[in-house]
């Protein structure tokens, strides 16, 4: 099982954090920022229609200029979220970002991993690693029984659920890095969290065939997780 698998990158000590009420789970308008030193700009473009539980979807476009990358945005409640997993290549040393199975394509699809030193400072000006609260706000939003299910992209899964991305965050499965070796890609999703726990990390997990968004506060910060910023202040 890739819970089992899981337990390479982190030695699991589940808290009582976890977003999902199931048993059988382990588990734009116009948005737009600014900021002096000009690392980052938010383009508004449009809302859509969408049923699945959301009645509109208010996406943007954030231009990361420390590469010309483009992302999209998505206002979901209150907060204003990537809807893409970052992909950018900080000037750090080798060992503290990869891409999955070491392919720029994998990059390209589904974001780069980093570690947690990494990810906490790789956000564009204006957006930051989203803490623990951010993503219990997110997931309460959307309602906590079928979480993963309105988070998960409709494409870039291998199997499992049938995702209705129904509030546009397109949660996409990046896998992992850990003790020098890549894990689940295409079929499991790590988000790194802000909020630390002593000597690890919290995280956010999805999986493939589990209903629930869940938390964990055992990880490994030298791990390689995705990182989906958060407009700061959201």
């Amino acid at each position: 099982m890739k819970i089992n698998i899981l337990k390479t990158v982190a030695s699991l000590t589940v808290i009582a954090l976890v977003f999902s009420c199931g048993s059988s789970s382990t588990t734009s308008s116009q948005v737009s920022s600014s900021s002096s030193s000009g690392t980052s700009t938010v383009l508004s473009s449009g809302t859509i229609g969408l049923s699945s539980g959301a009645t509109s979807i208010n996406y943007g476009t954030l231009t990361d200029l420390r590469d010309g990358q483009t992302y999209t945005t998505v206002v979901i409640g209150t907060q204003t979220w990537m809807a893409q997993n970052l992909n950018y290549t900080p000037a750090t040393p080798p060992d503290s970002s990869w891409c999955n199975q070491n392919l720029a394509s994998n990059c390209a699809l589904y974001g780069r991993l980093y570690n947690h030193a990494t990810a906490l400072t790789v956000c564009p000006n204006g957006w930051s690693l989203p803490d623990a609260a951010n993503w219990d706000t997110l997931v309460s939003f959307v309602g906590k029984d079928s979480a993963a299910i309105k988070l998960m992209s409709t494409t870039g899964w291998l199997n499992g659920l049938t995702a209705s991305n129904a509030y546009g965050f397109s949660a996409m499965p990046g896998g992992a890095y850990g003790k020098s070796k890549f894990l689940n890609s295409k079929a499991v999703g790590y988000w790194w969290v802000s909020t630390l726990s002593d000597t690890t990390a919290y995280y956010q997990y999805i999986e493939d065939d589990q209903l629930g968004v869940f938390s964990f506060s055992d990880g490994i910060p030298a791990s390689g997780f995705s990182v989906r910023c958060i407009m700061s202040g959201k």
